[in-house]
């Protein structure tokens, strides 16, 4: 997608999520640097789509704003596969859940406070990076908080962390690895789970809970 076709670009903004990671099984080397210049680059895209009708839809508080925006610190995007889930059992290693995509959030920072988020991925042609969608401020606020206070707590450096997706359970962690363990962190309170919102937690103990829950999905898909 072009992020200068016109300004429903904006509006499609990070339900790209979930279909990209198909498209890409194996996600081409990119580096930070590289995103945030894509993102950067995109910056006067983003300006020019924003307006006083949806400015706020997007996280802003005012155009203004948007004339002020500069991009934070890449996170990049893993997934975990539905069904691969569902047939986790507590004792198996969790990391081979945990699947890279091509896709990378770039947050979207005003005065240093979250604001929006672009998402940059490579292009299926010639897989050069490109921004596929702009918005998602609930979202990428969640995230950008866990992170950030799990780098006050832990003194890691913000690249250390990623994003984790069940995109079927509509759930996002950040993460982040330490010696030969992954650790997630959920980014909403969920009471039913015993999940909170910045509570560090081991991979194993967060995808035992979700086992359930994607078991009762599959079950209620028509087979």
């Amino acid at each position: 997608m072009r992020t200068t076709s016109t300004k429903s670009t904006v509006l499609l903004c990070l339900a790209l999520v979930a279909p990209l990671c198909a498209c890409f099984p194996e996600p081409p080397p990119t580096t930070t640097r590289d995103v945030k210049e894509v993102a950067k680059n995109a910056l006067s895209t983003l300006e020019q789509l924003v307006s006083e009708e949806n400015y706020k839809r997007l996280g802003f508080r005012s155009l203004d704003e948007v004339r002020r925006a500069t991009i934070g610190e890449p996170l990049p995007v893993s997934m975990v596969r539905f069904d691969e889930l569902a047939e986790y059992q507590r004792d198996q290693d969790p990391r081979p859940l945990i699947h890279p995509t091509p896709q990378t959030f770039a947050p979207v920072l005003v005065d240093g406070e979250v604001r929006s988020s672009m998402i940059v991925h490579p292009t299926r042609v010639d897989g050069t990076l490109t921004v596929g969608g702009f918005g998602g401020p609930a979202l990428i606020r969640a995230l950008e908080t866990a992170r950030r206070q799990s780098i006050r707590q832990t003194g890691r450096p913000a690249s250390d962390y990623f994003d984790v997706e069940v995109s079927a359970l509509l759930r996002h962690f950040v993460a982040y690895r330490e010696e030969n363990q992954v650790l997630l962190i959920p980014i909403f309170d969920d009471d039913r789970l015993d999940f909170r919102a910045g509570q560090t937690m081991r991979a194993q103990d967060v995808f035992a809970r979700l086992v359930p829950e994607a078991l009762r999905d599959m079950a209620d898909k028509p087979s």
